[in-house]
């Protein structure tokens, strides 16, 4: 097989007007680079990465990041490349169409050229692992299973079917694609591709299922109506027994993605033993830089304030804040760039309800609801993207006269059964580790995670003890609801 080479560039884009995005942006991001280089699909050798996945709406004069990396005969594109971004960022676009979301409203800050990776010393450095992989996939990897292991409803590759092999044959033959330039025949494979490990195993499989909609005509960026559906795992999952020769394969798989519809974006991933912070393929702003705007902080602490009367721990409550408002916020946005901020714990209460019985609350200091409630404003329009259709459920715009609508709709199309379910004390028994997972898969090296962690395993005071938790979603705490539908999202989601 010949050696690959491959340049690597990180693109950065001003918006001159504002744009919205689904939370993962690789259908927006193929169809720009589509038009860029005036055809479809994209050339095998032009591999994209949505550096600014998680984020929906950007404002005008905000920076947006492209990863792009070139293979091959590809590496001559780079100025068609360039030169279509600058023809697309300035043109007018067709307002009778439904419009792209990157198009005529950007301009090309900048292409930076990145130093070339290390490939052998990364090699060196993992082959010191005694066989143990760790990978982190950083957009979902969609990769089919052995045609004669699907099962209906299970195509792909997923947590619990994860065979190392298989992963192993799929990513060779990509890479044999890239460098010759055709697909591996059986030739190919007997003299060419390593022995795969018959002793390859999985562990710690922390993988979840996301979909990415791809619109087709009449259906906006965002929307889960029209167009294709791709899907693929995202998070993270170890390989165990992995020979020394197929450590330069997987190398190399970091920079150039593995498994199908790479040119979305999709199948990138990481090593976690030879990850560093110094990623470029990163977005222009992190989620906890935003929060530190005084405006969102000003405008989340009235809400808290105009919107609740329970006092945290401590004693503090809302109104009694209202005349310190501006240091408050103040204090707020440098304990948080700063890295100092820490949350309190959280005052226990009880309250009556029907039939004698009771709810716990655990209620966060006024400080906390607020930073909360702006993180809420954040994060909610971007994980709202990845809901189905059906949950109605602490989202803005959906109510009960919705779900009514919508169990009417479905009386109309023929169905007669209604499934009524409770999942009994939901809030207090949501799995930490489940939905950790999907934070840190979905914001990967996002700094403001931690914090959200911190939040949901705060300890609570009632009765003047402190009470340690380990599991369950806060009741009072502003981002619970939020998490809450994350958490649910796979009971919703349609099989791969």
């Amino acid at each position: 097989m010949q050696p690959l080479a491959f340049d690597r560039y990180l693109v950065t884009l001003r918006m001159t007007r504002p744009a919205g995005f689904h939370f993962l942006h690789g259908g927006a991001l193929n169809g720009l680079l589509c038009n860029a280089l005036q055809g479809h699909p994209l050339p095998e050798g032009v591999v994209p990465f949505a550096c600014e996945s998680g984020r929906v709406r950007f404002e005008a004069g905000e920076r947006y990041n492209i990863g792009v990396t070139l293979v091959g005969e590809a590496r001559g594109l780079l100025d068609d490349l360039a030169a279509g971004l600058h023809r697309i960022g300035a043109t007018e676009p067709d307002r009778t169409r439904p419009l792209p979301a990157l198009c005529g409203n950007f301009e090309v800050v900048e292409v930076t050229t990145l130093p070339a990776p290390d490939l052998e010393q990364e090699a060196t450095v993992l082959a010191g692992s005694g066989g143990t992989v760790t990978l982190q996939f950083l957009a979902p990897l969609r990769m089919e299973r052995p045609r004669a292991q699907k099962l209906p409803g299970e195509g792909y590759l997923n947590a619990s079917f994860f065979p190392v092999p298989h992963f192993l044959l799929r990513l060779w033959g990509r890479l044999f694609r890239l460098a010759e330039r055709r697909p591996a025949s059986e030739a190919d494979r007997d003299a060419l591709r390593p022995s795969l490990p018959a002793g390859a195993a999985t562990r710690h499989p922390r993988l979840f299922w996301v979909d990415l909609p791809v619109p087709g005509e009449g259906a906006a960026n965002g929307s889960h109506g029209g167009g294709l559906r791709l899907g693929g795992v995202m998070g993270s999952i170890g390989l165990t027994g992995i020979s020394p020769v197929w450590v330069p394969p997987l190398v190399l798989g970091q920079y150039l993605h593995a498994g199908e519809h790479v040119h979305f974006g999709l199948g990138r991933y990481r090593i976690a033993e030879l990850a560093t912070a110094g990623d470029p393929f990163r977005p222009a702003r992190s989620l906890l830089d935003r929060l530190t705007d005084p405006t969102l902080l000003r405008g989340a602490l009235q809400h808290v304030v105009c919107h609740s009367t329970a006092a945290g721990q401590g004693g503090g409550a809302p109104e009694r804040v209202r005349d310190l408002a501006a240091p408050l916020v103040e204090r707020l946005a440098q304990d948080l760039a700063s890295g100092t901020y820490r949350p309190g714990a959280l005052r226990g209460r009880l309250v009556p309800e029907d039939g004698g019985k009771v709810r716990p609350l655990a209620i966060p200091t006024v400080r906390d609801r607020a930073a909360q409630r702006a993180v809420c404003e954040l994060l909610s329009p971007a994980i709202d993207t990845l809901l189905e259709d059906t949950p109605f459920a602490y989202r803005k715009g959906h109510s009960r006269a919705g779900a009514a609508s919508a169990i009417r709709c479905a009386h109309d199309e023929g169905f007669r059964v209604v499934l009524d379910a409770d999942i009994a004390s939901f809030f207090d028994a949501v799995d930490w580790d489940r939905i950790f997972i999907k934070l840190e898969a979905l914001f990967p090296r996002e700094p403001l995670i931690p914090l959200l962690e911190a939040w949901v395993t705060a300890p609570v005071v009632f009765g003047g003890r402190v009470i340690a938790r380990t599991h369950g979603l806060p009741q009072g705490a502003g981002v619970s609801s939020l998490l809450a539908n994350l958490f649910l999202d796979e009971f919703e989601e349609k099989p791969p």
